[in-house]
């Protein structure tokens, strides 16, 4: 499709010939900021679904997982716990609230954590689906909250530490 009044300007001589960029600097392009470029609500809506799938697969490969006690995101729920132990022990030493107590003689493990993920989520799963991180990261808080709803601290408890 040609454009007529540009057409017309050249065959009247008015319009120059075509440059080629290539003897010169091409001229720069701005590209739109992030905060100049506004989302559609299709776009919007999209991404929220696409989310909520990554996060039911995700949630449908911890439950796979959990049934072995083995796999990434097994590991991974792991690796929080550990640090969430760490933090509420570190917590404790100076009078703090501490996250989560779980009993001295009770020994959890991967496939404990990721069905206390798994509970947590099916709990939460309308709240934890507006979530907008990735899975893996809503499912290590939903964890953070399982521990807690699970194992809660009790005020006696420290007074004997």
């Amino acid at each position: 499709h040609l454009d007529r009044p540009r057409v017309e300007r050249r065959l009247r001589g008015e319009e120059g010939p075509a440059e080629l960029f290539q003897h010169r600097p091409a001229l720069a392009v701005q590209r739109p900021r992030l905060l100049h470029v506004a989302s559609h609500r299709l776009e919007v809506r999209e991404r929220s679904l696409e989310q909520r799938l990554r996060l039911a697969i995700a949630v449908h490969l911890l439950e796979q997982q959990s049934r072995t006690g083995k796999g990434e995101f097994v590991t991974y729920l792991t690796g929080a716990a550990a640090a969430y132990r760490w933090a509420s022990l570190a917590q404790s030493g100076d009078g703090a609230s501490r996250v989560y107590c779980p009993p001295d003689e009770l020994e959890l493990d991967g496939r404990s954590y990721a069905k206390i993920a798994v509970e947590e989520y099916r709990r939460g799963k309308s709240e934890y689906a507006k979530l907008p991180q990735y899975p893996l990261n809503v499912l290590s808080l939903a964890l953070l909250r399982g521990l807690s709803e699970k194992f809660p601290c009790k005020a006696a408890k420290f007074a004997s530490q």
